[in-house]
């Protein structure tokens, strides 16, 4: 009875080691984890960590988004107040997804996958500078409206600039949302027949 005791103990007490009864998570095939990354008690490869990044990327990039439909709902039809007060909550999530894709991007892995993964993956890569500059030029730009006059003439000014300030996101989380999309597919989490490229 003792010696199955303390075979048992040893395999509890083994790090990174699954129970019996657990399959070990697999990466897609082409991922090649070289080293594993100690967190705490859970272990993290350095696809699991680019696969989380991405995802924190596409959360800030989604709030910007939806900051950005109140705000022009706001300018169209609220009071100046209101409008001043959503373009200030666009202007804290435009920050957001600046510093995400900054920081995000060194975070990203460069030798864990490879083949078309690892094309898609460095293109992606390559347009987070400019996502931060999007997220940058939006908070600034808001923040000009703000730097004369009362709440009032900064609803007016926030009122005119509106569709100028949305018209810019878009055109800068369109390049974002393709790159996005090709990745999407090369790591299997979409089908081809459920997103559509629309060039580099």
């Amino acid at each position: 009875m003792i010696p199955v005791l303390l075979a048992l103990l040893v395999q509890v007490q083994q790090p990174g080691r699954p129970p019996a009864n657990q399959a070990t998570p697999q990466a897609p095939s082409g991922a090649q984890p070289l080293h594993v990354e100690t967190r705490g008690r859970e272990l993290r490869t350095p696809f699991d960590t680019t696969v989380a990044a991405i995802r924190r990327i596409g959360l800030s990039v989604a709030e910007v988004k939806s900051g950005l439909e109140a705000f022009r709902r706001a300018a169209n039809r609220e009071p100046g107040g209101v409008v001043v007060e959503r373009a200030a909550m666009l202007q804290g999530k435009c920050r957001a997804m600046a510093r995400s894709a900054s920081t995000e991007a060194r975070v990203l892995c460069r030798d864990c996958v490879d083949g078309e993964r690892r094309a898609a993956l460095e293109r992606y890569r390559a347009y987070l500078a400019s996502l931060a500059r999007v997220g940058n030029e939006c908070a600034a730009s808001i923040a000009r409206q703000h730097q004369r006059g009362g709440t009032d003439r900064a609803a007016e000014r926030l009122k005119r600039e509106a569709r100028a300030i949305g018209d810019r996101i878009i055109a800068g989380l369109v390049p974002y949302e393709q790159r996005l999309a090709v990745v999407r597919r090369a790591f299997g989490w979409a089908s081809p027949g459920n997103t559509t490229r629309r060039g580099s």
